[in-house]
């Protein structure tokens, strides 16, 4: 029924680094859309795909919902500063979205206080465009990654280049999360 469509199956489980760069070898120097099995769009992505478009942008990806949405989970939680550990500890913890603010005015952990245009740390990877020149450039994701994390470093790559990171102000998904393990019934 969609013959522009391929479909590349393979029995072993390579992770995820090694599964994207093995599919964005036969993009062939298009750019192209990373997007989690349990997200659900909302658009055609307009924004996102003409932010990719500019030659010095590495990534970038729109608003993210989850259902029944949470009222201390905003849309662009895509989007992540740059932190150290006491910061990643933050996230991990759960506390993130409570200490988005201190009082003293300075965020806590990598969730941004309000909105940004530009990413200074790096976009969740649930529904994330690459721009091909980049990719080209920077090198694909690090298959030392098996799951979580390759995008984040990618990133830190392009930036490190040169590249930037945008966020599209566009509802792009629904996103599940966790929805791609197996004992996950959605």
């Amino acid at each position: 029924d969609f013959a522009e469509v391929d479909w590349h199956l393979d029995s072993p489980n390579v992770g995820f680094a090694a599964a994207v760069n093995r599919l964005a070898r036969t993009t062939e120097g298009r750019n192209f859309l990373l997007l989690n099995p349990d997200a659900v769009l909302l658009c055609d992505l307009h924004r996102t795909r003409e932010l990719i478009r500019e030659s010095d942008v590495a990534a970038a990806a729109p608003l993210i919902s989850e259902p029944g949405g949470s009222e201390k989970i905003r849309s662009w939680d895509v989007a992540h500063r740059p932190t150290g550990v006491f910061g990643r500890w933050v996230d991990k913890s759960g506390y993130a979205p409570d200490l988005r603010a201190s009082r003293l005015g300075t965020t806590i952990g990598s969730l941004y206080p309000s909105m940004p245009d530009e990413v200074s740390g790096y976009l969740t990877g649930a529904c994330l465009a690459i721009n091909a020149r980049a990719w080209a450039e920077v090198g694909e994701f690090d298959e030392e990654f098996f799951l979580y994390g390759e995008e984040e470093q990618w990133q830190r790559r392009a930036v490190d280049a040169g590249y930037r990171l945008r966020l599209a102000d566009e509802p792009g998904i629904i996103h599940a999360g966790h929805g791609t393990v197996a004992d996950d019934a959605s």
